[in-house]
């Protein structure tokens, strides 16, 4: 057992609280989120479908392997790179 000041302790239970309610809401926004399919997604950022397909090879953009349909969540436009733009 480990004895801690109530003070200390108040604190601590009030973190927990406000770390608890943030992954509440977070879970909650992102039931909410918006998904686009892959073509609208790669169109709304300006590439092209080879330039499209080079992300998802190497990474930039998660491919989804076990979807049927081809689905992303919309994020800014500056995790892409922009040198590929058209």
């Amino acid at each position: 057992m480990v004895m801690i000041p109530q003070e200390e302790w108040q604190s601590l239970n009030d973190k927990l609280d406000r770390l608890a309610e943030m992954i509440e809401n977070r879970n909650a926004s992102d039931r909410d989120a918006e998904w686009l399919e892959s073509e609208a997604a790669r169109k709304l950022l300006g590439v092209s479908s080879k330039t499209w397909q080079n992300y998802r090879d190497q990474r930039v953009i998660p491919s989804p392997l076990s979807c049927t349909e081809k689905k992303i969540s919309p994020s800014p436009s500056s995790a892409f790179p922009t040198e590929n733009r058209t």
